[in-house]
């Protein structure tokens, strides 16, 4: 029994290895604000317009990190309840001016009314191409994993195609690996 406390202690003290990723996701940050110089960004922005290259979680990873060394300008502000990370070029000469601008056109977005209409109307939209297609997507939809509780199976996992819902395959030279499909385009 001893032993499983040391074991829990002695993974408590480790921290978990950094990831390279974020070394890579810092150099693509410079860049982008080297080319970027006067223009202001929130970090759901940055993460959005970087989503094809990194994870959100690498890209908010490298961004704190840059803020936090000061490398570039990082402003958390609350808007709606939420703080907000913004961050800039060091050499950006009016960002107090840009952020008041960003943060009107912020707090109209996160403002709950226009956040609940958006979300109505998405809905309304989803119920209509249903009603169009609605036997075609159930059709070309196909559970992969469900969970059972009591005598509910609740859907864990659906797919559009068989195809994305079969294993990838990837072959290299020395190994084979399998894995499941992840991301739909």
């Amino acid at each position: 029994m001893e032993d499983d406390y040391e074991i829990a202690e002695a993974l408590a003290e480790e921290h978990p290895p950094r990831d390279p990723a974020i070394d890579h996701a810092i150099e693509r940050l410079q860049a982008f604000f080297r080319e970027s110089p006067q223009r202001l960004f929130y970090s759901t922005q940055i993460e959005t317009l970087l989503e094809r290259e990194f994870f959100y979680w690498i890209v908010g990873k490298g961004l704190l990190e840059l803020g936090n060394s000061q490398r570039i300008q990082r402003m958390a502000v609350p808007v709606e309840g939420q703080t907000i990370n913004f961050y800039a070029n060091r050499k950006h000469r009016y960002v107090r001016r840009e952020l008041k601008t960003m943060l009107n056109v912020l707090r109209r977005i996160f403002h709950p009314e226009f956040a609940h209409a958006i979300g109505r109307h998405g809905e309304l939209m989803f119920d209509a191409a249903l009603g169009r297609h609605g036997s075609e997507l159930k059709r070309r939809t196909r559970t992969i994993g469900t969970i059972r509780h009591g005598r509910r199976r609740i859907t864990i996992l659906t797919a559009l195609s068989r195809e994305m819902a079969s294993p990838m395959e990837s072959r290299s030279k020395t190994r084979r690996t399998t894995s499941l499909a992840t991301s739909y385009s």
